[in-house]
């Protein structure tokens, strides 16, 4: 059990990819928040790799909906690799429609800790 939120940022095939590890609650909202935000300034398109975020609620989904409603540009941002729950969520609230939740290829397409993972990644 991850207990706290990480985040990496690095650059892959012209995206910006934010790797999270944990759980994305009202407590570690704020590193989500300010990992966007780095994100953001970097002016790319967002890949948003969850393979390793096991829990997110509604504080999650707010970092997300306000990346979206503040950025200075149209932003393309993309979520790989939901586990099932946060899938869910993101069907639930109608965010499927604003993020790729995963069932259609991104701007930096399936990446990983090493940069690209395989369209047949075993990853759910």
């Amino acid at each position: 059990m991850i207990d706290t939120l990480h985040a990496e940022l690095f650059q892959s095939d012209g995206s910006a990819v934010l790797m999270m590890r944990g759980e994305i609650d009202m407590a570690s909202a704020p590193v989500f928040d300010e990992a966007m935000a780095r994100t953001m300034a970097l002016g790319m398109p967002v890949v948003l790799d969850f393979a390793d975020v096991t829990f997110m609620d509604s504080s999650g989904l707010n970092v997300l909906i306000l990346a979206e409603t503040t950025s200075k540009r149209p932003l393309s941002m993309c979520v790989r690799h939901p586990c099932e729950q946060v899938s869910r969520l993101l069907t639930m609230t109608g965010l499927e429609r604003l993020i790729d939740a995963g069932s259609a290829p991104c701007a930096a397409d399936d990446v990983s800790e090493q940069g690209v993972v395989p369209d047949n990644d075993p990853r759910p």
